[in-house]
């Protein structure tokens, strides 16, 4: 099967890197299923096209189609502002490693009985909500102060987040994150032909 994909992608690279290098290029590489994938769309009006198919049709040799899937790759990368899935699984270690991190300081605070990150947390709360209560029933009417006011609840409130972060866990939008990025990957691995003969 591994080898009857990379025929497949040889031969779909040939036809199309007299008109598309760039795309032809992706074909070597760990984003092949992005260009297969934009292939499909732009030659057979179908994303989820197979490599057969696609190649298939790329042989055809239909340039203006081949073009335009070489441009939608690019300004897809483009967007994605990194080039490749690669940066997809930079950030998930990258979540990873700062859970990991937030759980080993609860792991110390637990083992050393420490109450200063309690302390600071009951300090920090106690001032959100106080400014937030200022503001409300107790609005300043010079404007400066006002505007000192407003800077400094969203100092506080950023270290509020933090501070429930800390002791909650990570965010739902965190963890919705890290669900996409591991099912990107899941998916590119699996349209990864593996190595070998």
């Amino acid at each position: 099967m591994a080898s009857d994909n990379k025929d497949l992608l040889k031969v779909l690279k040939a036809a199309i890197v007299n008109d598309a290098p760039g795309l032809a290029a992706l074909l070597d590489g760990s984003n092949f299923a992005v260009a297969v994938s934009a292939l499909g769309k732009a030659l057979l009006g179908d994303a989820e096209a197979s490599l057969a198919e696609v190649t298939a049709e790329a042989q055809k040799g239909d340039k203006l189609k081949i073009v335009a899937a070489e441009q939608e790759v690019q300004l897809r990368l483009r967007q994605n502002d990194a080039g490749s899935l690669d940066a997809f699984a930079a950030a998930l270690e990258e979540d990873k490693a700062h859970l990991a991190d937030t759980q080993s300081a609860r792991e110390m605070q637990i083992k050393t009985h420490d109450s200063t990150n309690r302390w600071l947390a009951f300090t920090v709360s106690a001032a959100f909500f106080l400014i937030i209560a200022s503001l409300i029933w107790w609005p300043p009417k010079d404007t400066g102060f006002k505007d000192i006011l407003y800077t400094l609840l969203g100092v506080v409130a950023t270290g509020w987040a933090n501070i429930i972060g800390f002791y909650f866990g990570s965010s739902a939008g965190s963890a919705q994150k890290s669900q996409t990025i591991d099912a990107a990957l899941a998916r590119s691995s699996s349209n990864n032909p593996p190595s070998g003969a």
